[in-house]
């Protein structure tokens, strides 16, 4: 059924009578005219669509050629005889080589292995047809029957064919060529880092085994354990790999196929290659710089780490993610991709550092700087025990706003032995918001705050009873005069002169010169009074509880403020720096509106204290009053 198919195929398509009968020889001859044409039309080819369906049946066209001739041959062989058919078959190859033989030898000119036309064998007597040989010669009919419509279709140009090929296997070949060599320098390189590796492990054991003394053998131990660490990884895997065995592997199978001149196959496969082992050299030359970018990123987790431990935090989110960060680089490292984890190492050093310098760190510092500073304030509270005192003016000097005198009864109470300092007011401002007061350009620290008025010293009070959970607010007026007084019925808690050893005053009124002239003092500067309290006189004013009244008249016998009066304006103690002697007097009383601010004011803590268990019930209404020496 074959044969008949092939036979009537290649009647429409041949100049043949029907008559004859088709023998191996013949068709043999008729593969050769198709070869000849199939080359001519790819020469004219118009595309390279067109140019590789040609070469597609010409490679096709030897194969059945190359069949056929196997074909006559063994049946040669077996007859040992020849016959006419024999010169039909060899004269038809050789008309179809001699134009070929007119043109330039493409191996020549490019190189190329060409394609020609083999001479026919021998071919034996005509036999009686076998099934196998009906089969084969069926076959080549078919092939050189459709090779013959394809052919048919456009001209074909056999010289401009053979430049052609030439021309591409040569580029190919240059290409293969080109793309091994960069391979194997690739692959130079690799060793010879390989070899780089290994020789800095071994200076640095020599080294080590050098030393003498122990100086310098810690130095020694860190620089060996680098180098062994980047060592044992790159080993681990670089050279011990998956991926350079891969690489090994696939440039075997790649060779086979350049040495078959499947170029068209070779060539990606190469640069295939030449990428991998690219890649694995770049990460390699990275392996020193990450490990570099490891150290100063476990450098910087330790100094987030004593930061914290140091500042007392606790654990935040923007740490989760820099831990995670630093997790991922390792994963990285140990999986060979020393780039990525180069990049992630360096990226987790400035995410701790970000952190060192970030708002939670530097929440973390003013919260350790509040406790210390509040721990420091809770120490400068002075108890002060109870008693009764004669408040007002005892040695009438004083205005009718002092008088009359009366006897209070005040409870235990403590007391800052000093007024507020900007350090300690600078910590509320910045913790809560308000604004820093102006220092007058005197200097901050442990000055006397200024420039806050009632309302801003009662806001530190509350702050600062909430963050400790102790009850902090201003003395009222009769808890402030009894402790200036300190158990004195003199002006002053020293006596009646003034006396620039225990205040700041105005040298401008007969003051002694203090050292401090038109300005305040630092806290302390002078000493204290016998109930160990400094500044109740001079250096600046101090806001009380109360509010404002004329005079003693409707007091009470008891230490309470007095919230009954003016109090848009409330009552000042104690004199300042600008003052005269008569008006830092014990019971010298001054009043201002409550909004007021200026460089004279300032304020000091009270505290409720539990009272203590008296001994007998007359100590509880002991009179404190002393007189002075």
């Amino acid at each position: 059924m074959v044969w008949a198919i092939c036979i009537m195929q290649l009647q429409k398509s041949s100049t043949t009578k029907q008559t004859e009968r088709w023998t191996p020889e013949k068709l043999l001859a008729d593969i050769l005219i198709k070869e000849k044409l199939l080359q001519e039309r790819w020469l004219k080819a118009s595309n390279k669509s067109e140019r590789e369906q040609c070469q597609a049946h010409l490679k096709t066209l030897i194969q059945a050629k190359q069949a056929i001739k196997a074909k006559i041959k063994k049946a040669s062989a077996v007859t040992q005889s020849g016959s006419t058919s024999d010169h039909t078959a060899v004269a038809a190859e050789s008309v179809i080589e001699s134009p070929a033989e007119e043109l330039d030898d493409p191996a020549k000119e490019n190189n190329a292995e060409p394609i020609t036309s083999e001479p026919a064998a021998t071919p034996p007597k005509r036999e009686k047809h076998v099934r196998g040989k009906n089969i084969a010669i069926a076959a080549a009919l078919l092939l050189v029957t459709s090779t013959g419509i394809f052919i048919s279709q456009s001209n074909f140009d056999f010289r401009q064919w053979l430049a052609q090929f030439g021309s591409d296997y040569q580029q190919q070949a240059s290409h293969i060529a080109q793309l091994e060599a960069e391979i194997n320098e690739l692959i130079a390189r690799l060793n010879a880092t390989d070899q780089d590796l290994k020789d800095n492990v071994a200076a640095a054991e020599k080294e080590l085994q050098g030393l003498n003394t122990t100086n310098g053998i810690f130095a020694a131990q860190s620089r060996l354990a680098s180098h062994q660490a980047v060592y044992d990884l790159t080993q681990q895997v670089v050279f011990q790999g998956s991926d350079l065995a891969g690489l090994r592997e696939k440039k075997i199978q790649t060779d086979i196929l350049v040495q078959e001149n499947q170029f068209q196959q070779a060539i990606p496969a190469l640069e295939e290659i030449k990428q991998g082992y690219l890649g694995l050299l770049l990460n390699l030359d990275s392996t020193n710089p990450m490990f570099a970018a490891q150290k100063e990123a476990l450098a910087k987790q330790s100094d987030w780490l004593d930061f914290k431990r140091k500042y007392e935090m606790g654990p935040i989110k923007s740490e989760v993610a820099v831990k995670n960060l630093l997790h991922q680089a390792n994963n990285e490292r140990d999986e060979g991709e020393f780039i990525l984890a180069h990049t992630d190492y360096q990226s987790t050093g400035r995410a701790y550092q970000n952190l060192l310098n970030g708002p939670e760190a530097r929440e973390a510092i003013a919260a350790m700087n509040r406790r210390t500073i509040i721990a420091k304030l809770k120490k400068e509270m002075v108890r002060i025990p109870g008693g009764n005192f004669v408040m007002g003016d005892l040695t009438d000097d004083g205005e009718t706003d002092e008088k009359p005198t009366r006897k209070v009864i005040i409870s235990d109470f403590a007391l800052k032995k000093t007024e507020v300092t900007f350090e300690q007011y600078d910590m509320f401002a910045d913790a809560t918001g308000h604004p820093r007061p102006d220092d007058g350009g005197w200097g901050r620290g442990n000055r006397p705050v200024i420039n806050v008025n009632w309302h801003d010293a009662v806001a530190f009070t509350e702050w600062l009873s909430k963050e400790t959970g102790k009850n902090y607010r201003l003395p009222t007026e009769a808890e402030w005069e009894y402790a200036a007084r300190a158990g004195s019925k003199e002006k002053y808690s020293w006596g009646n002169k003034p006396n620039a050893e225990y205040a700041n005053g105005s040298e401008k009124y007969d003051w002694p010169k203090d050292g401090f002239h038109k300005q305040t003092a630092p806290v302390a500067t002078y000493k204290p009074n016998q109930f160990g309290l400094h500044d109740m006189h001079g250096n600046v004013l101090e806001w009380t509880q109360d509010c404002w009244k004329l005079n003693y008249e409707l007091s009470a016998p008891s230490g309470r403020a007095w919230v009954n009066g003016d109090c848009s304006k409330r009552v000042r103690r104690g004199g300042s720096w600008v003052d005269p002697p008569l008006m830092m007097r014990s019971s010298e009383r001054f009043w201002s509106v409550s909004t007021t601010k200026s460089s004279i004011s300032g304020f000091r803590l009270a505290q409720d204290v539990r009272k203590s268990k008296p001994k007998d019930e007359t100590e509880t209404s002991k009179d404190l009053s002393v007189s002075s020496k």
